[in-house]
Order: structure tokens, then C-alpha cells, then sequence
């Protein structure tokens, strides 16, 4: 993620190119995977698969990822990171809620754009998940 981060500071460019964001997703995902491993809840690993393939496809779906939410999750990411290095439960459970609240928020705001969007301009909403629902099955391939 960093590196992904560090590359859009240098270069200055507004949103990220799909071959970043993928790897931004990837380590997006590890992130949190590593996080509940460590906890040892099966279900919970099982849930977190699950929403992250759901969460990617929305992203796919809403369009092209802006830096300044790279940044703010890099420094979330961060902030919990350092919560648990520490050991400080309190804090990385604080902060890991508000992280998924933050998350939350912004998807269901981003929906309601491109909702708004997609019914001024009449697009199709259909053909655009079943194009999300192959790409995802070629990468997986």
C-alpha cells in the first residue's frame, strides 16, 4: 500500500490506474486477513473473504479510486497497525470500527452517486455487474 501511495504522491495524478488499484486491493486484503488470522476466528476469516469479494466488485463497479482515499486508508491502516504493535486492544478495536464504519459510509455514499448517475443516464446496471462478475472469474482463473 505504501508503495502504491508513494507512487501517486510522486507523480501528482488525481485517481489511480486499475493496475494500482488491484495491487492496493491485494494488499488491502492481506492487511485484513492478517488481522483476524491472528484472532483465530475461523468464521470471522470466512465473513472477511466473503465482504472483500463483494467490497472489490462495488469498488469495480462506483469507478476510479481517488488519492486522497488511498491516503486516509493508508493512515487508518497505519493507526491500527501500531494500536496492535503496541498491544493495545482497545485502541485497534476502536479504530478498526471506525475504519469499517469510515469504509461503509463512503461505499454507501459512492452507491448513491453512481445510482443517481446511472438513472440520468439511463446506463445498465445489469451488463455493468456482469462485466464486473468476468473480470473477476478471468482473474481468478
Amino acid at each position: 500500500m505504501d508503495a502504491v501511495a508513494e507512487h501517486h504522491r510522486s507523480t501528482g495524478e488525481k485517481f489511480i490506474s486499475v493496475e494500482d488499484y488491484e495491487r492496493w486491493a491485494v494488499a488491502d486484503l492481506s492487511f485484513h486477513l492478517a488481522i483476524v488470522k491472528a484472532c483465530g476466528n475461523g468464521r470471522a476469516l470466512s465473513v472477511l473473504a466473503n465482504q472483500h469479494v463483494l467490497s472489490q466488485s462495488w469498488s469495480a463497479f462506483m469507478g476510479p479510486q481517488g488519492l486522497d482515499n488511498l491516503l486516509r486508508t493508508q493512515q487508518e491502516h497505519t493507526a491500527i497497525f501500531q494500536a496492535i504493535q503496541s498491544r493495545d486492544p482497545e485502541l485497534a478495536c476502536r479504530l478498526l470500527r471506525e475504519h469499517i464504519n469510515e469504509a461503509m459510509l463512503l461505499a454507501l455514499a459512492a452507491f448513491d452517486r453512481r445510482d443517481s448517475a446511472s438513472s440520468m443516464n439511463q446506463e445498465s446496471v445489469p451488463e455493468d455487474i456482469e462485466e464486473i462478475m468476468r473480470r473477476l472469474e478471468a482473474r481468478q482463473a
